[in-house]
């Protein structure tokens, strides 16, 4: 198991346009969830 923290929603979208495999869970530890966070899920799904 590889966790890895990355630095913005901008290079987990680069990673998946370049076709790594990965099982993505995102943590969000602030009281309200990071709009970063949220956007990559959303284009992640389509």
């Amino acid at each position: 198991c590889i966790v890895q923290q990355l630095p913005d929603a901008a290079t987990l979208l680069q990673r998946d346009t370049a076709g790594d495999r990965y099982e993505l869970y995102l943590i969000e530890l602030a009281a309200v969830a990071s709009p970063e966070g949220l956007a990559a899920a959303a284009e992640l799904r389509r």
